[in-house]
């Protein structure tokens, strides 16, 4: 919240609603004392008393923020905010009344790319993947575009949301925000990844486990509900940035990378968006991802 307000100071024109999610009794106290001690951020906090996942809260929060409200922008609590959010918000939603979802360009703390938009794998177990994960930034990042975006920083335009639904509280920790972007492409909405919209996300930092996470559950009901679309590279929407090379005797990962990109060391692009992928285990014959530059 103080880097919102360093960004966005003038706070008239938001309103913060903190889902406090079960948190062990001192934590919640000590948050509800320094929110309600302060007019500074005009932040509400409720207490949801069952931790039931990631959907549940962000519901949660939903439903207690003013009816009123033209957008609802999702935050997770590790995110620092790094330059002023609210007018690029506003601009990507008067670009098209279609457009319900707007996504953020996240880099990690150590200065590596989190998120710029999602492409989408061709694996035979394939699905959505973050675009630049890991990587060091470069200028097809910085371009938007129409795909699916992650729920750590996620706009949504209060119309659409009607329409849309809530948040399947079936995912508890992961693929809630891809199949939520899914279901507003079938419905006809736009989903789109800005990168004027910028943050620092120090993914998980704040997370607590939970036994009601399992391993590879959210991905599994994702590609149960989502598999027919696995075979079309350009689906969702703005997916055909991918280009695909198929191994030829002699390939290699850094060969590939030399060819594509000009450069051999950015071979860890191509590992990054082809998982299992090595340069040990390259077999003739197969279809790799090559993100563009």
């Amino acid at each position: 919240m103080e880097s919102l307000y360093k960004q966005d100071p003038d706070n008239s024109r938001y309103e913060i609603i903190v889902v406090l999610d079960n948190p062990p009794p001192k934590i919640g106290k000590v948050v509800e004392e320094i929110l309600s001690s302060t007019t500074k951020f005009r932040a509400k906090p409720f207490l949801k008393e069952k931790r039931e996942g990631f959907s549940s809260a962000v519901n949660f929060g939903i439903q207690r923020a003013d009816p009123n409200s033209k957008i609802l922008v999702l935050t997770n609590d590790d995110i620092e905010f790094v330059s002023p959010v609210v007018d690029p918000i506003l601009a990507a939603f008067a670009e098209d009344p279609k457009i319900a979802l707007v996504g953020a360009k996240l880099w990690f703390p150590n200065g590596s790319i989190q998120h710029a938009g999602t492409l989408w794998s061709l694996a035979p177990d394939g699905g959505p993947y973050h675009n630049g994960y890991k990587e060091s930034d470069r200028p097809s990042l910085n371009k938007g575009r129409d795909c699916l975006v992650t729920g750590a920083l996620l706009a949504i335009r209060a119309s659409a949301l009607k329409e849309i639904g809530l948040f399947d509280t079936e995912y508890k920790m992961s693929y809630e925000d891809t199949e939520y972007g899914m279901k507003a492409f079938e419905m006809g909405y736009r989903c789109v990844y800005r990168p004027s919209i910028r943050a620092i996300h120090a993914e998980g930092s704040t997370r607590r486990a939970d036994p009601f996470e399992k391993p590879n559950a959210g991905y599994s009901r994702f590609r149960e509900r989502w598999a027919k679309y696995a075979s079309l590279p350009e689906y969702p929407p703005g997916n055909n940035l991918n280009r695909i090379w198929t191994v030829k005797p002699g390939d290699t990962l850094d060969h590939i990378a030399q060819v594509e990109y000009g450069d051999a060391r950015l071979s860890h692009a191509l590992k990054s968006a082809n998982p299992g992928v090595t340069a040990e285990n390259l077999q003739v014959g197969t279809r790799l991802i090559v993100p563009a530059k």
